[in-house]
């Protein structure tokens, strides 16, 4: 509300793996994806920016995604929707505490998603198999509540989503 800017930014990676043996296996630790997430921070006023990561394996439930209800998490880091709808469930919910700073907004889309490449197949080279889906959401709506530096923050602006896989 005063004009204070800031910026975000937060990122889910799954690599999938293939470890030997059945799916599941003999532990409830054995793992089919890794994951990596990946947040920063700029309080432009400030001239403040943090950023973090982290690394977790698929299981048991220390992150993963869900596309009914939709959600993604890496530990306590989470984006998730509301109801049936998959990914489309708005409002989402960013919830993103770190060492140093706190997020936690509630996102809307102005729009419907934005294919990306042809009609959501972005082709990365010539060679064939070489693309992803890929899709955006280049307008949500974004408002919540930013904790810095012991400090409270009502924050409201745009958010850009981005949503990639491939092989």
């Amino acid at each position: 509300p005063d004009g204070r800017r800031f910026g975000y930014q937060v990122t889910f990676f799954r690599n999938a793996l293939q470890p030997p043996g059945p799916p599941g296996g003999d532990s409830a630790w054995r793992s089919r994806s890794l994951w990596m997430a990946h947040a920063a921070l700029t309080d432009a006023q400030g001239r403040v920016h943090r950023a973090h990561e982290r690394f977790s394996r698929g299981e048991p439930g220390l992150a993963g995604a869900t596309a009914q209800p939709f959600a993604v998490w890496l530990e306590n880091w989470r984006l998730s929707g509301r109801g049936a709808g998959g990914a489309h469930a708005f409002p989402w919910r960013l919830s993103l505490p770190t060492a140093d700073f706190s997020l936690q907004l509630s996102l809307r889309a102005d729009a419907e998603p934005v294919l990306q490449g042809e009609r959501g197949w972005s082709r990365k080279s010539a060679r064939p198999g070489n693309a992803s889906y890929y899709y955006s959401f280049p307008r949500l709506q974004s408002s919540g509540e930013l904790a810095l530096a012991g400090q409270r923050y009502r924050v409201a602006g745009l958010s850009w989503f981005d949503r990639e896989w491939s092989t």
